[in-house]
């Protein structure tokens, strides 16, 4: 769990994969109705002022925060493959074409079949190497021990053992500090290349004084519902 409000994937990763969808996005849908304007009905569309000026990207954004709910911002988990990547970025770019033919054909009473199909598909090509970039970047930091995670566990059983493995050899490799183990069992359970921080009931206060990201406790909720509450 994590002690602030706002986990860091959201600062460091989220927001600005979200920043850079929602440039690529309206940056296309302006170049290409630039380009594919003078080959528009003019009769079908009285609103094409509206269409170029901030409705029209006002609809952009919304389909796309839309198709969010759906697939989310996965970049920065370390097992994305580069082929998930781009299906995953297909799969967005279609929802919010849809969600957005949709919203225009209610405000304009027709929809440009034509210019939504190189618009996305620009979209989609450019959002794929973009993302793929993101991707890479992001793995490229985690290599040199930039922007980690720190990290307390609670508990010393062979579940949390195994989750410090993985955290410190594994695939999260670099992604993660964790700084040891509150444990009220044998010290020795602790592993040796890790530290001992002291008994469970000693970890609130460790939080109040550390600079502390995540929280992971293999403690039972059946025998500790209490300490763990």
């Amino acid at each position: 769990m994590s002690r602030r409000g706002i986990p860091k994937d959201t600062i460091y990763f989220k927001l600005p994969v979200f920043a850079v969808d929602v440039l690529v996005h309206c940056m296309v849908f302006e170049a290409v109705l630039w380009i594919m304007a003078p080959t528009l009905d003019a009769a079908k569309y009285s609103d094409i002022d509206q269409f170029f000026g901030p409705v029209g990207l006002s609809l952009l954004v919304v389909s796309y925060i839309l198709s969010i709910f759906l697939f989310g911002f996965r970049l920065h988990e370390r097992k994305m493959s580069m082929v998930r990547i781009t299906f995953n970025t297909a799969a967005q770019t279609a929802v919010t074409a849809a969600v957005f033919m949709w919203l225009v054909a209610l405000e304009y009473k027709v929809v440009p079949r034509r210019f939504f199909f190189f618009d996305f598909v620009s979209v989609a090509l450019i959002l794929s190497l973009v993302h793929c970039a993101i991707y890479l970047f992001f793995q490229y930091l985690r290599k040199t021990g930039r922007n980690t995670l720190k990290v307390v566990m609670v508990g010393a059983d062979e579940n949390s053992i195994s989750l410090y493995d993985e955290m410190n050899e594994g695939m999260g490799v670099k992604s993660y500090n964790v700084l040891g183990f509150f444990t009220s069992t044998l010290k020795n359970s602790v592993p040796s290349q890790s530290r001992y921080l002291g008994k469970v009931s000693q970890c609130a206060d460790f939080l109040r004084r550390e600079s502390v990201d995540e929280v992971y406790c293999s403690l039972s909720p059946d025998s500790d519902s209490e300490t763990i509450d």
